[in-house]
C-alpha cells in the first residue's frame, strides 16, 4: 500500500499542471482538469484500501500502519481541484450555451451577456489565483 502510494506521488509531482498550463488553449487546460481527476480517482482507491486496512487492524487488536503520504496526496490534489474546476464550471457552462443554434440564440443574446457578467462577479467575489486572473482575462476577451 505504502509502495502504491509512494507511486502515484511520484506521478502527480512529475505531471501535476503547472501554472504555464494556464498559458495554454482549451484543450490543453481540459487535459489537466482531466489528469486531475484522474489522479483523485487513483487517491481515492489508495484511500479505500487504507480504511480496509485499518478496519482489519482493528479487529485482530493491532495498530494500523502509518500512511500520512496518503493524506498530502490529497491535500496537494485538494488545492488544485479548487483552482483547477472552476474553470471547468465555466466552461461547461459555456457550452451549455453555444449548444444553441445560431439561429435561435441572436434573439437571446442577452443570456451571454448575463453569463459573461455573472462570471465576471464571481471571480472578483473569490481569492486572487493564477486560475482567476486567467478566467479574468476569458471572460473580458468574450465581452469584447
Amino acid at each position: 500500500m505504502k509502495d502504491e502510494a509512494e507511486k502515484l506521488k511520484a506521478r502527480w509531482d512529475q505531471f501535476k499542471p503547472r501554472s504555464d498550463a494556464l498559458q495554454g488553449d482549451r484543450e490543453e487546460m481540459l487535459k489537466a482538469i482531466q489528469f486531475i481527476k484522474e489522479k483523485r480517482l487513483q487517491w481515492q482507491q489508495l484511500s479505500d484500501g487504507r480504511e480496509k486496512i485499518e478496519k482489519e487492524c482493528g479487529q485482530f487488536g493491532l495498530n494500523p500502519p502509518k500512511l500520512d503520504i496518503i493524506d498530502e496526496i490529497d491535500d496537494d490534489i485538494k488545492q488544485f481541484e479548487d483552482n483547477w474546476l472552476i474553470y471547468e464550471m465555466f466552461n461547461s457552462e459555456l457550452d451549455t450555451l453555444a449548444q444553441e443554434e445560431w439561429i435561435v440564440f441572436r434573439s437571446k443574446t442577452y443570456l451571454f451577456d448575463e453569463f459573461l457578467q455573472k462570471w465576471m462577479e464571481k471571480l472578483k467575489t473569490t481569492s486572487q489565483t493564477h486560475m482567476s486572473v486567467r478566467l479574468m482575462k476569458d471572460v473580458e476577451h468574450f465581452k469584447e
